[in-house]
């Protein structure tokens, strides 16, 4: 029987700022990182998607579900 491993570098949380969304592109572009989530509810969610998103077909991307921060409507 084969024992491999393999190891996925995961960047969290972008879309949270901007530093984020910058340094999971510059990781990724480098060949470092591999997959992402994404904050539905972060201050740079929009600047995330058209700038990370879109430009890194390769990177694979989940959602960070947080239920704890960001808006929440008044009831």
């Amino acid at each position: 029987m084969s024992n491999s491993s393999k190891v996925i570098f995961h960047g969290d949380d972008l879309g949270l700022t901007l530093g984020f969304n910058h340094a999971i592109k510059e990781t990724h572009n480098n060949g470092l990182l591999t997959s992402t989530s994404i904050r539905a509810n972060g201050l740079a969610f929009e600047d995330a998607i058209k700038n990370v998103v879109k430009t890194c077909p390769n990177l694979s991307v989940g959602i960070h579900l947080n239920l704890v921060e960001g808006n929440v409507s008044d009831k």
